[in-house]
């Protein structure tokens, strides 16, 4: 729903060319605050506040694909600062997070239905540490919050607005390769 309106993206690189560099002016303490997650080659993932590298400078470092969301939770094995005082609601969270480079965790809480009121950020950037991560981020929650392995989708979305769904994403943060996931449309 951002994109064509004057909401900033946020920093979007896809496949080393630049998608977005409209980004906010200095941090913010909303949702989403349009931090970025960046990708590289080496298997390396850094993460950054809006405005401390541009879509430029991204590229010249070699980053692959930058992603604009966040909060951050983890920076150098760190619990971001705003995460004690903000992003406190209890909603469906999807995190990624990078114990080395090349080594990745995921990682989804279900939410908005009788068997799960879903996490706050604190709480994602807790277990990220916990299982070992020093760097990890918020991807989009709430509806956009799923999660597939071997090409079935492994959580239950939530309710909202008294239905059941998944919001349809024009991408997606995909890791892994495997000769076993079925590519053809009959399943």
């Amino acid at each position: 729903f951002r994109i064509g309106s004057k909401i900033p993206l946020g920093v979007i690189v896809r496949n080393g060319k630049t998608i977005s560099s409209h980004t906010y002016a200095q941090r913010v303490q909303g949702q989403p605050p349009l931090d970025e997650l960046s990708l590289y080659a080496d298997g390396r993932m850094e993460v950054r506040h809006p405005r401390e590298m541009s879509s430029q400078e991204y590229l010249e470092r070699g980053a692959l694909d930058v992603l604009a969301f966040g909060p951050i939770l983890l920076r150098d094995g760190e619990v971001d600062d705003r995460l004690f005082k903000r992003f406190q609601g209890q909603e469906p969270r999807v995190s990624v997070g990078m114990i080395e480079p090349g080594h990745y965790i995921a990682i989804t809480v279900e939410g908005r239905h009788k068997r799960s009121v879903g996490a706050d950020c604190l709480f994602m950037a807790q277990r990220m540490k916990a299982l070992g991560a020093t760097t990890a981020f918020t991807l989009d929650g709430g509806q956009t919050t799923c999660m597939v392995f071997m090409g079935t989708v492994i959580n239950e979305p939530g309710e909202f607005n008294g239905a059941k769904f998944v919001r349809k994403q024009p991408d997606i943060l995909g890791i892994g390769l495997s000769e076993l996931v079925r590519t053809d449309k009959k399943r």
